[in-house]
């Protein structure tokens, strides 16, 4: 009989926690917080700052150098802790289980820390056990972001209804980090051959004969433009809100009665 002491501990009665008590952790719905995936806070990374590239070069016939440039460039999360079952046939079950949950690719790792919500898109990068096993192994999962930050689950939004004039400028202040919004055009009445969206001078042209009852569809989320569900042209690049203030600008070529729906994650670091 195993009489080690570990049997009566932590592993094998509630769940192990770090010191930042993080809360149900999950990778596309599948829970990574429970009585069988016990999971540790330390060395998460979730409160770590996101990668940064940094273009610096020396300063020509002068001490010091220059900063050219700077970007955030996505992150890396590890996840440690233990998969636990009542004997081998189950925990072999279950680390197949795992393995297959955690095998998508670019699908929402989400986790709860004082009450409040972070996700972002991710990748399983590697995922490691450790030789000791019987009901218990455990486990070192790190997952890849090309998201630099975070969105808090919730979406700002602003409604522009009945606009008929051929521009509409609207001030858009962003209290996060810079995002990618959506654009959504319902037009109530249109004769119009073209709609173009600039944010601060960046923008979008999309020219097409639109009509009434028409929705059009601007998502710098997906990269795609879509009238009443299916895909079309346009040029241009996707617009962004920084954070701060941002000049918005519509263009309409045409007469029309719009309804504008405007909907932006919230970033986070």
């Amino acid at each position: 009989m195993n009489t080690n002491v570990i049997n009566s501990q932590v592993l094998n009665s509630t769940i192990l926690l770090g010191e930042a008590s993080y809360e149900d952790i999950s990778f596309n719905g599948y829970g990574l917080q429970n009585t069988e995936i016990i999971t540790q806070g330390e060395g998460f990374g979730m409160r770590d700052y996101p990668g940064r590239r940094i273009g610096i070069v020396d300063a020509p016939q002068s001490d010091g150098r220059i900063l050219n440039d700077t970007f955030f460039s996505g992150r890396t999360i590890v996840l440690r802790g233990v998969l636990k079952s009542n004997n081998k046939t189950d925990l072999n079950d279950l680390i197949d289980e795992f393995k297959l949950n955690l095998s998508f690719p670019d699908k929402i790792l989400r986790w709860r820390v004082n009450g409040e919500i972070r996700k972002i898109y991710a990748t399983v990068d590697s995922l490691s056990f450790g030789t000791k096993e019987n009901i218990y192994i455990p486990f070192t999962v790190t997952f890849v972001s090309q998201d630099a930050f975070w969105d808090n689950g919730e979406m700002s939004s602003i409604n522009l209804t009945g606009i008929t004039a051929a521009t509409r400028a609207e001030n858009i202040n962003n209290d996060y980090k810079s995002t990618y919004p959506i654009f959504v055009i319902g037009f109530n009445s249109a004769v119009l051959t073209e709609v173009e969206i600039t944010s601060n001078t960046i923008g979008v042209i999309i020219t097409h004969a639109f009509t009434t009852s028409d929705v059009l569809r601007v998502d710098g989320v997906t990269k795609e433009v879509l009238l009443n569900g299916v895909d079309i042209d346009y040029d241009g690049i996707f617009p962004f809100f920084d954070y701060g203030s941002n000049d918005l600008l519509f263009t309409f070529t045409g007469t029309h009665n719009s309804d504008i729906n405007i909907f932006y994650n919230n970033k986070i670091m």
